[in-house]
């Protein structure tokens, strides 16, 4: 009769949840950061200043998080932003005081898919103006630049 049981559980149907992700064509381990870049509606260097979860649902938060956005490259955002998602939209936690590239979707939106990098940072004025300068400057390619700046900022290689 167990048998039976366990056979008949198998059947039936159920939601499977896929954890890939697509952007240009590409789908995960394929993905490189200039595919991020260009398929987000801004890129935003900023940092964390204040974050809290709610409980929504059994088993289910809805998080909120305070970003003070030094500066924008494909954007015009700016001052302190609200981003905000379920634990289902996106795998991530943040923490308080740390500085963060972000890839938003569609303003500060933040999915599956967004990629944000922790940025390791002693003095983050004079970097804040060196990343101004490199994103301003009319040579500047961010889909060629974005990896560059990336290797810039990991603590690897300080």
């Amino acid at each position: 009769m167990k048998l039976i049981k366990v056979l008949f559980l198998l059947t039936l149907p159920f939601n499977a949840f896929a954890w890939e992700c697509e952007i240009n064509g590409k789908i995960n381990e394929d993905i490189k950061p200039e595919d991020h870049y260009s398929a987000a509606s801004d890129v935003v260097f900023g940092m964390i200043m204040s974050g809290h979860f709610t409980q929504t649902a059994e088993r289910r938060r809805t998080y909120n998080y305070t970003v003070k956005i030094f500066h924008s490259f494909k954007g015009d955002i700016t001052g302190e932003q609200t981003i905000t998602f379920e634990d289902s939209e996106f795998l991530g936690n943040f923490e308080i005081g740390q500085s963060y590239l972000f890839t938003f979707m569609r303003n500060t939106q933040l999915n599956f898919c967004s990629f944000y990098f922790p940025l390791y940072i002693e003095n983050r004025d004079a970097n804040t103006t060196s990343i101004k300068r490199l994103s301003e400057n009319p040579n500047y390619i961010p889909e060629q630049d974005l990896k560059r700046l990336f290797w810039y900022f990991n603590e690897d290689n300080q």
